[in-house]
């Protein structure tokens, strides 16, 4: 396979996956998200609360304070005013952070050893520092923002 169709084939699932994940607010979108995602939830005349998802069927919905789901709350659906999920990231998007990172995190991580060592083996820096900046990059930093996947 040639260049050209890999990057082709590359660039329509990225086009794919970002489509598929501007769907509409819906209740279907609640009931897709994986156990343990952390969402916020805005009950009637409540002010919206952070708790991590655990179940949804058609007609309420299951949610944890804490990882241990031990304490387990059932919100019905028609008390629910809006729930907002973490946004989807592209792989387009991960890949672009990812090697800005990279560059920013060798740059940094080269100058510190540089100061650290007051000698050109500073540049050994240059390894930690890439390596912490495509993990930092590929998170796209460490803000993650919501959207809302269900309104009433």
């Amino acid at each position: 396979m040639n260049r050209t169709a890999i990057i082709a084939t590359f660039l329509s699932a990225a086009v794919a996956a970002s489509a598929s994940a501007e769907q509409p607010a819906g209740w279907a979108r609640v009931t897709t998200l994986k156990p343990g995602t952390v969402i916020v939830v805005t009950v009637r005349d409540s002010a919206p609360v952070k708790r991590r998802f655990v179940l949804a069927d058609a007609s309420s919905l299951a949610l944890s304070e804490s990882k241990s789901r031990e304490a387990i709350e059932t919100i019905l659906k028609t008390d629910i005013v809006e729930i907002k999920a973490p946004k989807r990231r592209s792989v387009v998007r991960k890949i672009a952070f990812g090697a800005v990172g990279y560059f920013a995190g060798a740059f940094s991580g080269g100058m510190l050893g540089i100061a650290i060592t007051q000698s050109l083996s500073g540049l050994l820096g240059v390894f930690p520092g890439a390596a912490v900046g495509i993990l930092v990059g590929v998170r796209g930093g460490f803000h993650r923002p919501y959207e809302v996947i269900y309104s009433q």
